[in-house]
């Protein structure tokens, strides 16, 4: 028997199958970087239609002293020690805490910016929040840390007696009266606003309560602690007027604090921007009112990759546009648009032809960024003429469209200059004005001098043609020219 065969076509083939995978799980990443997915998306225009639609004084931009500070282990207990400070430039502490580093450029790894983007998207965002001390500020975010399941309950109290350490800047090291009266305090605890205290006098260790209790409350127990008088916070005020009188006036503070904490298992990041800019104790260096909080809590062993975000961050609020980003921001969307309009325009260097350890000094002069604020040429004719229409409108100004009346041309262009007709002759009495207008003519002048009385002896005193004045090339042309028609 004849074996029949056959054929088909079209057949779809069975391919691998998918790996299976828990119901959710890719949309919640989808969330994550949903910003980034979208083919439309653009951060330059998002952030220059957030910086020319929102023109509130609430949310002017000032300039912005920054500050990095990291919790640090010192004996059995903890404190926020700082490490770093910007006001344009990154200045760092070096030999041991001794000294700050010249002002240089930040270099800044790229990884670690996007790893911050990351925290930054998935983390707390709270924008014009009334809060009148730090213990009200790391309280906001534990409720919203607890309340978006990215901080166990169980943990509350551990996490914010950690944040609620004293701050120790590096101008408050290593004093005189320190090591004379066996005293080490810190900046933070000294204050009214401050709700931890912790002072060591002869190895002995008093710790107030860290409670969310009321500014008179707080303010009592800090005048029950004999040893900081008013004069140590004097001396302490007096210490870094120095550096106070190098950040430009009507300065606000931006203080970003980073640590490692054992029980954590994931990464806390909060940022906060508060209604008004006010001091919130010495947290910072100098009594400047603070604006920005951003805390970066980590397990243990994420220290550098803490310090290395921290570093991002700062660098970032002091650049010119990504600050005014975070003071008109909206959303964690307008945030984080900033912070893609940011890697936008930075440069990458490569590993292999750079040494990260060298600084780079800073330039001499910068290119504005103004330009980063305006949308582009292409853009705004395409919103005011639209996309079609090509080169079949005619002429754009409308002084050259045909008209049958006499003159129009004419009269429109006197319509268009006569208002500043009257600043002509004021721009020509100016003080810078004047004295262009005598130079140039002495230095005519003195041509016509020199060169008129040779002249007029080589031509017999006739008339020469005289447009500007006269040259020595001029006078041998004309002594020619005259002896050939003499």
């Amino acid at each position: 028997m004849r074996k029949s065969s056959s054929m088909y076509l079209n057949v779809r083939m069975p391919q691998k199958p998918d790996r299976p995978h828990v119901e959710g799980e890719q949309n919640e990443g989808e969330e994550s970087y949903s910003i980034c997915e979208d083919s439309t998306y653009d951060p330059s225009t998002k952030v220059q239609g957030l910086l020319n639609s929102v023109k509130s004084l609430k949310h002017r931009a000032h300039t912005v002293f920054c500050q990095l500070s990291i919790l640090k282990k010192r004996g059995d207990n903890y404190e926020w020690r700082e490490s770093g400070r910007w006001v344009k430039y990154e200045e760092t502490v070096e030999e041991g805490g001794k000294r700050w580093s010249k002002p240089h450029v930040a270099s800044l790894s790229m990884h670690y910016i996007l790893e911050l983007r990351r925290h930054l998207a998935d983390g707390v965002f709270l924008r014009d929040v009334e809060c009148y001390s730090v213990s009200q500020v790391i309280d906001k975010f534990l409720d919203e840390w607890v309340d978006q399941d990215l901080l166990d309950p169980m943990l509350r109290m551990h996490v914010r007696t950690l944040a609620l350490k004293p701050h120790r800047h590096r101008h408050e090291r290593g004093r005189p009266e320190d090591k004379r009266k066996g005293v080490t305090h810190s900046a933070s605890d000294t204050v009214p606003h401050s709700s931890s205290v912790s002072l060591e006098v002869h190895g002995e260790t008093l710790k107030s309560v860290n409670s969310a209790i009321s500014l008179s409350s707080d303010f009592g127990s800090e005048q029950s602690l004999e040893s900081m008088d008013s004069s140590d916070l004097a001396m302490k005020k007096q210490l870094n007027e120095r550096f106070l009188r190098k950040i430009p006036k009507g300065s606000e503070t931006a203080n970003i604090m980073v640590g490692e904490l054992e029980d954590l298992k994931s990464v806390l990041c909060g940022f906060m921007r508060l209604n008004d800019a006010r001091e919130l104790g010495e947290i910072s260096e100098v009594p400047l009112p603070t604006r920005f909080i951003l805390y970066l809590l980590g397990p243990t062993g994420s220290g550098v990759q803490l310090r290395e975000m921290g570093r991002c961050i700062s660098t970032m609020i002091v650049d010119e546009i990504f600050r005014e980003v975070a003071y008109k921001c909206r959303d964690l969307d307008d945030l984080i648009a900033g912070v893609d309009e940011f890697v936008a325009q930075v440069t990458v260097l490569p590993p292999g032809e750079w040494d990260p350890k060298i600084r780079i000094e800073p330039p001499n002069k910068v290119p504005p960024q103004e330009i980063r604020k305006v949308e582009s040429t292409a853009v705004l004719m395409e919103k005011t003429h639209g996309t079609d229409g090509g080169d079949e409108g005619g002429h754009d100004d409308p002084n050259l469209e045909l008209s049958i009346r006499p003159f129009t041309g004419l009269i429109q262009d006197i319509k268009r200059k006569l208002p500043w007709f009257p600043s002509d002759f004021k721009d020509a009495l100016h003080i810078q004005c004047l004295p262009a207008t005598l130079f140039i003519f002495l230095a005519l002048l003195t041509n016509n001098v020199t060169f008129g009385a040779l002249l007029g002896t080589g031509t017999g005193s006739y008339m020469p043609l005289n447009i500007l004045g006269s040259t020595g090339p001029m006078l041998v042309l004309e002594k020619i020219i005259y002896d050939m028609c003499k």
